[in-house]
């Protein structure tokens, strides 16, 4: 942990109970990476085609399937958390219709997920061990009928034909599919490819170094061609067939010498062999692009583009011409380090945008000229899980960060200097599964965590004497409901409520924990509040009813016994808020109906002030005030709409600063602050407007640039952004960049201003630094590649 801090020099206010009128205040950034926080290898990624190519569905190793957009990449439309069992890994993934995808495991089964329902279709296990590819028949995309080629552990391509008219009825009948077995070969099938010159053919590759042609009709192989090198095989990862038009048909294969092999499919000869600088090592994927549409009038053929990843992270690509002289040249592309380890998959959505995924976790998004002159690419780094609203939390009365993990949770405590004591590690029971949200009581004796299937429920015993420890005792296990965030409330001593949001996102269930007289505590009925009941009255419209709740929040720093620590607030996709109290829950005691233009994704409420962050960078700041028994909510009048929009237009949107992850809030400061991958933004509300209409100064941002080793990415810092802002108002505002991979930042416990001094504002920042990701790369490599 590293601590930073820099002045600002403030105007007047009145209104702070902290600061003078004449003092500025400091920051002490507490920038913790000690929290390792593992990363899910991206295996598999397949375009959408049923949605225009506007998106992407992405599979990780552990089970994590992602519905993203495909020009910001970071909107996740849909998602379906660990969908396989522990230990089995997802090998590939494709789309068979509209919200319908089909993965394969290396146990051997087939899987049909409905995306947009986010639950499991149909199982199938063909036989033949471990799927390690699988590929559909392209004349089959369009029918009723698809035929799927797999790629087994035994040497033999499997034909699996389905009859998609037959999911929504008989989901477990086994006439929806039927399985045709081709000639095996020598060893594991490893990739394969649908060549259609002049009739259809399988290309099938193992790690023997065969190529094998397998003709579907026969049902038997036709010819093989072999790579080897120094005389033992070599391992062929990737294939593709390209198809320019009826006369001109070609292969490409990618194997472990790090060598592109461009074959003539007419006489199955090597044309050319290719290594491109930048990719070293194995090439473990491919892909190809036909420019049908920048075809020359003069010239006979369009260009082509081969693209691949290599095992050491690069993306390289070859482009093919056509020449006057009536043939292809090919013309090899400097790659391009996009990626810490090994790229697992590279796909075309459409003939210009490239979408890859690597063993790092991350996924890369580019334009495919962006490629070629090796402008900046869309990165989506892997620190933050789409399913949770947040990975760690802060407990600000006892100086706490739970941070949560995929099979475990972790309790960490302030030891002198730094946050870095683990006071206590819980850990998921094998049969539960992964982990999808935790939660701890505001008096701290009480613990939840949820899994896939349960929801356990402990109690807390804190032993505080020279050091503080943590035991847990089993108090009920609750069935699941596919759970994404937990929330505790008290009511009283002797009454608390555990809300549990429904990973479907369209309902709450409420279950209420009481003392008997005994003083021992029992479970009471389960009661659900459902979106439907009253956020579809607040609908646009011409919008369909498909709401959700995004994020939920309780009140903050409130005294014991207060009004207002009995509300909490939930937030909604289509930009509404409202607010309940605990104790009546048929219908919002208030709510803020269309407070944004834009999904709701974060809402936290502290004291009396409520503040909302919607996806693409609006934040508006309320007051909750009870007026002759209701509940009252203004807008801070400082805070106006001007604001909002400099905020989100003038600063987020030209500084590119989107995705934001998340924010918080502390009122006694009157400041906020907005946090993404690499940056936090800190503001104080109070005047904003007049500073932005006599903005004059220049950049006071603070630059943590030389704090990491790299700090962003070689494309990412050529520009940094203390260099892209021109004016902004500093005596209100506050940037810090560039940070490693931000998790989650919040505004510290008043004992760290104690130990500050009272003008200091201490914020923790959790990063998952870069090169903790890249530890595991040879002392040589990080060197040569990122100068470490």
């Amino acid at each position: 942990m590293t601590s930073a801090r820099g002045a600002i020099q403030e105007n007047s206010n009145q209104n702070l109970p902290t600061f003078t009128n004449e003092e500025a205040f400091q920051i002490a950034l507490h920038r913790c990476s000690f929290v390792n926080f593992d990363t899910s290898t991206v295996v598999a990624i397949c375009p959408d085609y049923c949605h225009s190519g506007n998106r992407f569905i992405v599979a990780r190793e552990n089970g994590d399937l992602e519905t993203r957009t495909a020009f910001t990449g970071w909107a996740v439309q849909n998602f379906i958390p660990n969908s396989i069992q522990s230990g089995k890994l997802i090998t590939s993934i494709m789309e068979l219709a509209p919200d319908k995808v089909m993965t394969s495991t290396l146990d051997g089964f087939l899987t049909i997920w409905d995306m947009a329902r986010r639950t499991q279709l149909y199982q199938l296990c063909p036989g033949g061990g471990a799927i390690w590819c699988m590929e559909i028949d392209p004349t089959t995309i369009e029918k009723e009928k698809k035929t799927i080629a797999i790629g087994c552990e035994d040497g033999r391509v499997r034909l699996i034909h389905i009859e998609t008219s037959q999911w929504m009825d008989t989901t477990n009948s086994k006439d929806i599919v039927s399985v045709e077995l081709l000639e095996a070969g020598q060893s594991r099938v490893l990739a394969i490819a649908w060549s259609l010159e002049p009739h259809p053919f399988l290309l099938a590759t193992d790690d023997s170094g065969n190529i094998r042609k397998l003709n579907r009709e026969m049902q038997r192989c036709t010819q093989v061609m072999k790579i080897t090198h120094r005389g033992s095989p070599v391992v062929i990862w990737s294939v593709v067939a390209l198809q320019i038009n009826s006369n001109h048909h070609y292969y490409v294969t990618g194997d472990s010498r790090g060598i592109v092999t461009i074959w003539d499919a007419t006489n199955c000869s090597v044309i050319n062999e290719f290594t491109v600088e930048n990719c070293k090592g194995d090439i473990t994927c491919l892909t190809s692009v036909v420019h049908n549409d920048s075809r020359d009038p003069q010239l006979t053929l369009p260009d082509v583009d081969i693209l691949f990843g290599a095992i050491d992270g690069g993306i390289g690509a070859i482009r093919g011409q056509w020449s006057l002289s009536n043939e292809y040249h090919w013309i090899p592309v400097r790659g391009r380090s996009l990626h810490a380890r090994d790229v697992r998959t590279i796909k075309a959505i459409d003939n210009h945008r490239i979408v890859s995924g690597g063993a790092d976790g991350r996924i890369s998004i580019m334009d495919l000229n962006e490629l070629f002159s090796e402008a900046r690419c869309i990165r989506l780094y892997p620190s933050r899980q789409p399913h949770k609203p947040s990975c760690a939390s802060y407990y600000r009365k006892k100086d706490i960060l739970i941070a949560e993990h995929d099979y475990h949770v972790d309790f960490w405590k302030d030891s002198s200097k730094m946050m870095d004591k683990l006071l206590f590690r819980y850990k998921s029971q094998r049969r539960d599964g992964q982990i999808c949200a935790s939660a701890i009581s505001e008096d701290f004796d009480w613990f939840a965590v949820a899994t896939k299937s349960v929801i356990r429920v402990y109690q807390l015993l804190w032993a505080i004497n020279d050091n503080v420890a943590i035991e847990v005792q089993p108090f009920q296990v609750i069935r699941s409901h596919d759970v994404r965030q937990l929330l505790w409330i008290n009511e009283n001593d002797t009454c608390r409520y555990l809300l549990a949001l429904s990973n479907e996102a369209d309902c709450i269930f409420l279950y209420t924990i009481v003392v008997n007289s005994k003083n021992s505590p029992l479970m009471k009925s389960t009661r659900s509040i459902h979106w439907s009941d009253w956020g579809s009255l607040t609908l646009p419209k011409n919008a369909t009813n498909n709401g959700c709740i995004t994020c939920m929040t309780r009140a903050e720093e409130i005294a014991h016994g207060s009004e207002i620590s009995q509300l909490f607030a939930l937030g909604d996709n289509y930009g509404n808020v409202f607010i309940f109290d605990i104790r009546y829950l048929d219908c919002p005691v208030a709510s803020l109906q269309g407070c944004l233009s834009e999904g709701v994704l974060s809402v936290r409420l502290k004291q009396n002030v409520l503040i909302v962050c919607g996806y693409l960078g609006q934040v508006q700041l309320f007051r909750i005030e009870a007026d002759s028994g209701k509940w009252k909510i203004d807008r801070v009048p400082s805070w106006s709409q001007k604001c909002v929009e400099w905020l989100k237009q003038q600063l987020i949107g030209s500084l590119d600063l989107l995705p934001i992850y998340g924010v918080d809030v502390d009122v006694d400061s009157s400041c906020f602050l907005v946090f993404g991958r690499h940056y936090i933004i800190l503001l104080r509300w109070d005047d904003f407007e007049e500073v932005i209409r006599n903005a004059d100064h220049m950049d006071d941002s603070m630059d943590f640039s030389e704090t990491g080793k790299p700090g962003q990415d070689f494309s990412e810092r050529r520009i940094p952004i203390s260099k892209r802002i021109q004016k902004l108002p500093t005596k209100k505002l506050k940037v810090m960049h560039p940070l490693e991979n931000v998790i989650y930042a919040c505004f510290m416990s008043d004992s760290r201003k104690d130990k500050h001094g009272e003008n200091v504002i201490p914020i923790l920042c959790l990063e998952h630094r870069w090169e903790d990701m890249l530890s595991h790369m040879p002392p040589a490599v990080l060197k040569k590649k990122f100068g470490i």
